[in-house]
């Protein structure tokens, strides 16, 4: 009997963010998560389909919004709008990277959680391809973060003197949103994400949010070396899983401040118009 179509599972990822059926999300999530994956990849020249680019839900949105399109050095970057939106608001950021469930053909799965409203997302997933050189380049890109803030700029302008030329897109990427802007402010000001001072200060150095986060997908990957498609909807159903969470906390939140003569009222109408 085939397994549910992705049409399927995508109203079921809506209808629990609707009814607040957080506990059916997850048991369905647990019964798709090995269905319906395409042939694994030999090596990392392959083409991604656009559904494997999009997020869960009846009205996809982008996902991928990064590929170097370098076979012997790839790297794959996955955020969602609103991921990036909770990003923009959090007051502190946590990275760290697994290499369990990475996949057969990427060496690590990299993760950016951000701290909102005291709740920790994870708000990006990268795929680096090897630990050679060339990613390693990437992973430079976090030492700006411990930097004093006033040598960030000078920081940045040493890695377009060190960095590949297969990963300058990269960096030109995120030197725009996250150091100088294309024209003006970037999006993502240093303010937000330096952390030179709070090390000073003896702030929180060390990643259990994603240490914590890493056992939790490995257990939601369930294997060592699994399928990249595999990774790939578990990223997925993680993202969908923190809108969700986010979604139902914002609605309880908004029920709780809301007068008791409102809620009253609201109930009245309903009941009226059904």
């Amino acid at each position: 009997m085939p397994g549910k179509s992705n049409n399927e599972f995508d109203q079921t990822v809506d209808t629990a963010v609707a009814v607040g059926h957080f506990s059916s999300l997850k048991r369905n999530i647990r019964n798709y998560r090995h269905k319906n994956l395409p042939r694994e990849p030999m090596n990392s020249d392959f083409n991604i389909p656009e559904e494997w680019k999009t997020t869960m839900g009846a009205e996809p949105r982008p996902f991928m919004i990064f590929d170097s399109e370098q076979p012997d050095s790839r790297i794959l970057i996955f955020a969602s709008n609103f991921a990036i939106d909770i990003l923009a608001k959090s007051e502190s950021w946590f990275m760290d990277g697994t290499f369990k469930c990475s996949s057969n053909i990427f060496q690590q799965l990299y993760v950016i959680r951000g701290e909102y409203k005291s709740k920790v997302s994870t708000c990006v997933y990268a795929f680096l391809s090897n630990k050679s050189k060339k990613s390693i380049s990437y992973g430079m890109i976090n030492i700006l973060a411990f930097l004093p803030f006033s040598e960030v700029i000078d920081g940045i302008v040493y890695l377009y003197t060190t960095t590949p030329v297969q990963l300058l897109p990269l960096l030109k990427y995120f030197d725009e949103t996250h150091v100088s802007g294309k024209s003006g402010s970037p999006i993502f000001s240093p303010h937000f994400w330096n952390v030179h001072e709070i090390i000073l200060n003896n702030g929180n150095r060390i990643n259990n949010f994603c240490e914590g986060w890493n056992s939790h997908f490995n257990k939601l990957v369930g294997t060592n070396n699994p399928s990249f498609w595999l990774v790939i909807k578990c990223i997925q159903q993680d993202e969908a899983t923190t809108r969700i969470e986010r979604t139902l906390s914002e609605s309880n939140t908004n029920n709780t401040l809301m007068p008791k003569s409102s809620k009253k009222n609201s109930l009245q109408n309903k009941l009226h118009n059904e």
